[in-house]
């Protein structure tokens, strides 16, 4: 297959966007475990599942050939490690009484995700949570761009020609802070009348 997306190399943190889970069951599949553009093969990659309001859990998924259909496989949960830093600062503007202290969560959680009964690591919102590969050595993951998405499709979108490919070690999700602005425009005449 022809490589559409070299490889950029910089050698330092990169912010590759948000995790966009705007709804239960949408997943963001754009982390692999190896070249997509080098050989035939099966592939793996992380899936990054929302599974409700503040939880998305990571798990993988694998194809025989690439252009099958993505297959869940709880077996594979151990190939990947997240570990959970703890609650990200959110720096309040004042102090905020009787604010409840979360309790832990289990490592591993059951969910249905797409109508697959799946295993899958938690990755809280609001907390810091980084995600690796968990064979020896910390061997490296690959991001590959992949098209906007469009509507509420289970399916993910397709990888996006010239899009940025990328070669790290680690994984971090975390939060910022961010609000979205919406307009409703004003219909004009002739869609009124329409």
């Amino acid at each position: 297959m022809a490589n559409l997306n070299p490889v950029v190399r910089r050698g330092r943190n990169v912010l590759i966007g948000a995790s966009a889970m705007m709804f239960t069951d949408q997943m963001a599949v754009d982390i692999y475990f190896d070249d997509f553009w080098d050989g035939e093969g099966p592939l793996m990659w992380v899936a990054v599942v929302c599974v409700g309001w503040g939880m998305l859990i990571a798990l993988v998924q694998h194809v025989a050939q690439r252009a099958g259909p993505w297959e869940f496989d709880d077996m594979l949960l151990h190939q990947i490690a997240v570990q959970d830093i703890g609650i990200h600062p959110f720096n309040p503007p004042g102090p905020l009484p009787n604010v409840p202290v979360g309790q832990p969560l289990p490592a591993v959680g059951g969910y249905i995700v797409n109508g697959h009964a799946v295993q899958g690591l938690h990755i809280p919102w609001h907390h810091r949570v980084e995600l690796r590969r968990s064979a020896p050595g910390n061997p490296p993951l690959h991001y590959n761009q992949h098209l906007p998405r469009k509507g509420r499709r289970a399916e993910p979108p397709a990888i996006k020609p010239g899009g940025s490919h990328r070669v790290f070690s680690t994984i971090t999700y975390s939060t910022q802070v961010q609000n979205f602005r919406r307009i409703k425009e004003v219909p004009s005449a002739d869609e009124e009348n329409a």
